[in-house]
């Protein structure tokens, strides 16, 4: 799924920065820049705005199209 773009970043990268900062979530919506929730904060990721395609993809890449 590295290719998977979300709000012009890929995946990966949205889940490895999850990964070295401690994130117990990532956040995707639409009409929103990805976020992360690190010690129950939310921080946004330096992204543009996903769209709902971008969150689409993601959940596909994620967990496969039969969950859409």
């Amino acid at each position: 799924f590295g290719a998977v773009g979300i709000a012009g970043m890929r995946l990966d990268a949205i889940l490895t920065a999850s990964q070295q900062h401690g994130a117990s979530d990532i956040l995707l919506s639409a009409g929103s820049a990805p976020a992360l929730r690190i010690d129950g904060d939310l921080h946004p990721v330096e992204a543009p705005v996903s769209t709902g395609d971008d969150v689409a993809a993601a959940i596909e890449a994620l967990m496969g199209a039969r969950v859409l």
